[in-house]
């Protein structure tokens, strides 16, 4: 047992650190905290947004179509200067289905399939003066196949046929446009179309934020231990 102390020296720095951040977790994680009617929202690496939507209104102005959409689109606004990476990717309600989200620029980057880069823009409404903010834009298109499995007998619920799940992969991120608005003013799904002429916009419902369940901190078990695996080499080596 006497081979095994280098990596027990390695690793005792971190322990206390990896327990606070493990016993931290377990409350958050007991369920989702919903922030739909909030003014900012502050995204932690690591969390999710989870948005629910409808697209009934698609099938409504587009009479004699099927209501499936085949197109939809994503934009999510907040803080200028906040986040840096987004995994996004559209859920059936029951978790069975899942299609990622496609960001040009990130396919640009080479990133992996449902990569959202979050951009400089900007934000005007009701005649002011626009405003620096930070964007994240995505979309998806589907065949009618995948469209009816995603939505099912769900399409004619009025804001909670599917979600989005948005994963942190990066910088904290600041939700919301600002004072004024609430945090369902900065979700939209622009561009919700398919084999009708008109296009339309999703409805936006509920909000929420999900902190990374205690499973998620395994992961950060094992980068500790291949630190300590690593440590136990370098000493071997010197």
């Amino acid at each position: 047992m006497a081979g095994w102390h280098p990596i027990l020296d390695a690793m005792r720095p971190y322990a206390a650190l990896l327990a606070i951040l493990f016993a931290a977790s377990l409350p958050l994680a007991a369920g989702p905290i919903g922030l739909g009617g909030d003014t900012y929202a502050w995204v932690a690496p690591g969390e999710e947004i989870d948005i629910q939507f409808g697209v009934w209104n698609y099938g409504r102005n587009n009479p004699g179509s099927s209501p499936y959409p085949t197109q939809i689109g994503l934009q999510v606004l907040g803080q200028a200067g906040t986040g840096s990476l987004f995994e996004g990717w559209l859920e059936s309600s029951d978790g069975t289905v899942s299609v990622p989200f496609d960001d040009p620029n990130a396919d640009l980057l080479g990133l992996p399939a449902g990569s959202l880069l979050v951009s400089p823009g900007t934000f005007a409404a009701g005649g002011g003066a626009p405003f620096d903010v930070a964007v994240v834009d995505g979309f998806v298109y589907l065949s009618e196949a995948q469209s009816q499995a995603l939505f099912g007998s769900n399409i004619g619920s009025y804001n909670d046929a599917a979600q989005i799940v948005l994963l942190n992969m990066g910088d904290g991120f600041s939700l919301g446009i600002g004072p004024g608005y609430t945090v369902r003013n900065s979700v939209s799904e622009p561009g919700i179309g398919g084999d009708g002429p008109v296009q339309t916009a999703g409805i936006t419902g509920q909000i929420a934020t999900t902190a990374p369940e205690p499973a998620t901190w395994l992961s950060v078990a094992g980068a500790l231990a291949a630190l300590g695996l690593l440590a136990r080499r370098r000493h071997r080596l010197s």
